[in-house]
């Protein structure tokens, strides 16, 4: 019920920025205004205990969550949207939980059973009909 409602607020939050006008950087910076509302409006009502965690460990998960996963990405989402259908960038976040899976498997040494890589290969080859990277081949080739 969760990813589901997220995907929704992900959707909803697609749709508006394409109408909204916004570019790549005043998108983000609305996105993480509203984040960063919501986490302190939390932060009280939730444990947090950041006071007892290492620094070093902080810092790492504050440039890689905060910068890199929050500012970053969302910039170049938002970036994307500005010149690509929202149809089509839609389907290319379908790639994240493939992308982890590799990723585990390259860099954490997890395992990569059969029914995964089906999974893996299927959600792959729904983002390449989605996008209309396939179409664009197929016309490159016939004309």
């Amino acid at each position: 019920l969760y990813f589901t409602a997220a995907s929704f607020v992900w959707a909803v939050f697609t749709i508006k920025y394409r109408a909204s006008g916004l570019d790549a950087l005043g998108g983000a910076a609305l996105l993480c205004f509203w984040s960063g509302l919501a986490f302190l409006v939390m932060a009280p009502l939730v444990e947090l205990r950041l006071f007892e965690i290492p620094r070093s460990t902080l810092l790492f998960h504050m440039v890689m969550q905060g910068v890199l996963a929050g500012v970053a990405s969302t910039i170049t989402y938002a970036y994307a949207l500005r010149h690509i259908t929202p149809s089509k960038v839609a389907a290319c976040a379908a790639l994240v939980p493939p992308l982890a899976a590799l990723s585990g498997w390259v860099f954490l040494g997890e395992p990569v059973g059969v029914v995964k890589a089906l999974g893996i290969a299927v959600v792959a080859a729904g983002v390449l009909l989605a996008s209309g990277a396939l179409d664009r081949r197929v016309a490159q080739t016939a004309g």
